[in-house]
């Protein structure tokens, strides 16, 4: 039997990662990462978790998720479905774990709608994993990313949320919990290395404006930002 396998890439992610690693084992059959010069614990983390389930890598280039991603599953063999986790995403389906319900389905794609979860004042500080401790969430029009069997030609676009030639992902089956920004410094840094990151690869303008937009701030104006997404 063919694994289904998280893959993920991951920059300075010790607040979620032994959360959402340890979540996608169960989920998956197999997980690989491929750690982008993470400077705090992540690869400490990453090495905690250890077990032959799980396949750590280190980038060190430029940060090219979605070619990357590609790369990474088509080094691994013979793999039946590729989920395309990012670290602030807890990927769930609503009929059971996602590895039986992507390989009992039949479909060759399917495509996982996505809820925001954003902090909140009287969230449960006490609570380390933010997928449990943020309880507000909003629904994101539009915002979907897409898991699917490898084929020939079927490739991840930038973003992971469509395949280039490669069928519309089926719908109900997969469901994500987005939490992106978990606290101001997170969200400053975050932003900050996304723009750095878009300008290392030369990606196009039209990609990642919000990365550019908000990576290009002052710390003034990041907080008048958080202050506005986090009121109550």
């Amino acid at each position: 039997m063919r694994p289904v396998v998280g893959v993920s890439m991951m920059h300075n992610e010790e607040d979620v990662a032994p959360y959402v690693v340890r979540h996608m084992l169960d989920e998956c059959d197999a997980v690989i990462v491929g750690d982008h010069r993470s400077t705090d614990r992540t690869r400490e983390i990453l090495a905690g978790i250890g077990g032959r389930r799980l396949t750590v890598l280190s980038i060190s280039g430029s940060f090219r998720q979605a070619p990357i991603i590609n790369r990474i599953a088509s080094r691994y063999g013979r793999v039946e479905w590729i989920v395309p986790f990012d670290a602030d995403e807890w990927w769930t389906s609503p009929h059971g774990r996602i590895a039986d319900v992507l390989r009992g389905s039949g479909e060759q794609a399917a495509t996982a709608v996505a809820w925001d979860l954003i902090p909140h004042p009287d969230d449960d500080e006490a609570d380390p994993n933010p997928f449990t401790r943020i309880r507000r969430r909003t629904f994101v029009p539009g915002w979907e990313k897409v898991a699917f069997r490898p084929g020939v030609g079927r490739s991840l676009v930038t973003g992971s949320h469509r395949l280039r030639r490669g069928p519309v992902g089926a719908r109900g089956l997969l469901e994500i919990a987005h939490v992106p920004y978990r606290s101001f410094d997170q969200m400053a840094r975050k932003v900050r290395h996304g723009k750095m990151a878009l300008e290392e690869a030369r990606e196009p303008f039209r990609r990642g404006g919000h990365w550019r937009t908000l990576g290009g701030k002052t710390d003034a104006e990041l907080e008048v930002f958080w202050a506005d997404y986090t009121k109550p």
